[in-house]
Parts: C-alpha cells; structure tokens; sequence
C-alpha cells in the first residue's frame, strides 16, 4: 500500500540486473477493478557502477482508481512516456502524455468541502528541540551543498491532451512545461517552471450553472515561487444576455472582469446571477463580502479542487 492510495493488488513485476544495466521487464498492479502495465529500464554507471545514468519507462493505465481530493477516487485512462539522463551535473529528461481521460468521481468530496488546516512553517513559531534544531541543520546544509553542487534540472513534460471529466467539470488540458532549477542565491537549487497550461475547450460548473471555456491558460515565469499568469475567460447564455466571466492576474492577485451582451445587467445583478442564477440582487455574506472577490474564488477554487489533483499537484490552495 501507499499512503493515502488505495491498496492496489496482484502487484507483480519481472526485472533483471545484469552489469551496467537494469530491465524492468513488466510491472503490473490493479485497482478498483482497473489496471496498471508499465516496463523500462535503467542504464547504470559511475564509480560504484550503481549509480544510475539513464532511465527510460512507459506505462499504460486502464480504468486504474487513485485517490484525488478528499480521498475520493479518480480513475485513469491513458499512457506514459518518461526518459531521462544524468550528465555532469545536469539532470535532464522528457516526460510525455499522449493521451489520457482522467475521470472524477460523480460524489462530492469525503470531506464535506471543509477547508484543511495549513500544515507549513509558521513564520512567528521557532521550535527549539533538539530534533528540530537537527532538521533546521540539515536544512541549511542541504541549501549549501545545493549552493556548491551547482546541480541543475532541465525536464520537459507535456500532455497532449488529458482530458478530465466529472460532474461539475469537463475539459482539455494541454501543457508543456520546463522544469529547471535555480542557479544561486538564497534559493539555490529551488526547482522553477516555465511554460504552461492552455484549456482550449470545456465547461465547468458554479453553482449548479454550466460555464463554457471561451480558453484558458495558465503561464509559469520560470521563478521558484510558483504563482503563474492567469488568463481565462468564461461563458454563460442566459435568457436575456451572454455573461462572461474574465480572470487575469495570478492566483495571489487575481483580477476579475465581468460583463453581459447586449450591456442589461451592471456589476451586482451579474454577480448575483452566476451566484444565486437570479439577477434579483447582490448575494450578502457580511460586511466583509467582496461579490467579485467571490466569483473568482469559485472559479478557481474548483479548478484548483479538481484539476490540480489529476495533474499530479499534491496541494494547490486559493484563498
């Protein structure tokens, strides 16, 4: 078992170990009914001559159940493609998705849409036991030698497409990114990705409405801290207009734009339709309520809910 997954059964693989060379004949695992095949192999070297040089390995999922937020089950359907290569000190590879359907659950999530405590170092909080005093240590050697290594990733990945699927969501996603590392300074050795994720097509739910995706695109800046460009704009037909919902900035800072065709509706009677599906009134939830702030949190947030997970992203919150 791994944490946090499902227990996946009738594990078998079949590998050799030969000098210089390691083949991973197959690999099979099932779950949920689906399944799992894999196979690839690992090019050895280096002074022990175990140390790996190279690694080449493809798999293919059909109807295979992970867990995905809130430890509801997401099956996938698709391929996978990876390689990669150790030369001096640059680790560089390609990984590849050429296709793949990546269905969520119809249920809500077990959680009860209930917000998870924030688990990271608090900037006010300083431990001073002896293990957290030894952490801290390693730490900062690990930043040091990160320093002086000069090691550097240079990964490309890209999927082309995935599409996912669920009740409230259905869409294409494309993306290829580069992921490298950052060369010094504090944040030496800090992974950083350039690229993107583009939405050419779909439509998401809020609030029980349909929106479709006019497009949306997700740009990283190549910097450590991951808070990519926003650049998405939706649609809804209603009775007496089309409402578009624009996001722009990034996840921090969003910038939010909302207008209907022909110009019927202001700002309020807008927001209240996307929120409540009625023009009757702007929605209140105290005096703090931002009604605008609250269309983009709904859009993001269930992108980040239900997208994130089933590309791989352990946690992606929005606030």
């Amino acid at each position: 078992g791994i944490t946090g997954q499902p227990t996946f059964q009738g594990v078998r693989a079949a590998a050799t170990l030969s000098p210089g060379r390691a083949d991973l004949k197959t690999i099979e695992l099932h779950s949920g009914g689906g399944s799992l095949t894999g196979k690839g192999w690992v090019i050895l070297g280096g002074p022990s001559g175990m140390s790996p040089r190279s690694a080449v390995f493809t798999a293919h999922a059909h109807k295979f159940l992970v867990a995905t937020v809130g430890n509801t089950g997401a099956r996938i359907d698709g391929d996978l493609a990876a390689d990669g290569a150790v030369r001096s000190d640059i680790l560089s590879g390609k990984v590849e998705i050429p296709d793949a359907n990546v269905w969520l659950p119809k249920g809500p999530p077990t959680g009860g849409g209930r917000d998870l405590q924030k688990i990271g170092a608090h900037p006010d909080v300083h431990f001073i036991d002896q293990t957290a005093l030894a952490a801290e240590q390693r730490a900062r050697e690990k930043r040091r030698q990160a320093a002086v290594s000069g090691f550097r990733l240079a990964v490309e990945a890209s999927a082309k497409p995935v599409y996912i699927r669920g009740k409230d969501l259905d869409i294409e996603v494309r993306s290829d990114v580069k992921i490298g590392t950052v060369a010094g300074g504090a944040h030496a050795g800090a992974p950083t990705i350039t690229g993107g994720l583009h939405i050419p097509r779909g439509r998401i739910n809020i609030q029980g409405q349909r929106f479709d995706f006019d497009h949306g695109n997700v740009t990283f800046n190549g910097s450590y801290e991951l808070d990519p460009e926003l650049d998405i704009k939706l649609t809804r037909q209603y009775p007496e207009a089309l409402v578009t919902i624009e996001l722009h900035g990034t996840p921090k800072k969003p910038q939010r734009r909302m207008s209907s065709d022909p110009a019927v509706y202001d700002q309020a009677q807008i927001v209240s339709l996307i929120l409540t599906g009625s023009p009757g009134g702007q929605p209140s939830s105290g005096k703090s309520f931002d009604p605008t702030a609250a269309v983009a949190t709904a859009v993001l947030a269930k992108l980040a809910d239900q997208v994130a997970p089933a590309l791989g992203l352990d946690v992606m919150r929005v606030e």
